[in-house]
């Protein structure tokens, strides 16, 4: 497998715990670098674009939500150096259709021209901290 260094700003940890804390003060963060590498959002939108994760199939307990968020970040630092995504599970996910609480994983993605969003990896769908049940009010993010 072959590794790009995608062109990126860098920004310290202490930046990267204060993104995370202004959207998601219920999480508990775990940083995992002490240096980062951040995208814009209009590469991180083509760089998303090129992954294929969301394309996979869904499979109850096999291939569910945590693995499409841990393969996303995977891809991205691994085969592109960018550690701007981190993994979120989320204990208190409220499903926006039917106003189920449950627990989900997802992305947090971080720019360097563009508010902290949401991904969905499952759908590539990004969201603002807190709508369609993103409320990351108890859980866990590693980044």
């Amino acid at each position: 497998m072959s590794r790009i260094l995608w062109p990126a700003e860098t920004r310290s940890l202490a930046w990267v715990r204060d993104q995370v804390r202004q959207v998601a003060p219920g999480l508990e963060h775990w940083g995992l670098d002490a240096t980062y590498r951040i995208p814009t959002l209009e590469d991180f939108l083509g760089l998303l674009r090129w992954d294929p994760t969301d394309q996979a199939e869904y499979a109850v307990d096999a291939l569910d939500c945590e693995d499409f968020a841990f393969q996303l970040v995977a891809t991205m630092r691994w085969r592109l150096g960018l550690n701007s995504v981190g993994w979120v599970a989320d204990n208190q996910y409220r499903d926006a259709m039917t106003g189920f609480v449950y627990p989900h994983s997802y992305c947090l993605c971080l720019f360097t021209d563009a508010p902290p969003q949401v991904l969905e990896p499952q759908t590539d769908q990004l969201w603002r901290p807190g709508e369609q049940g993103y409320g990351m009010r108890e859980g866990l993010c590693l980044l």
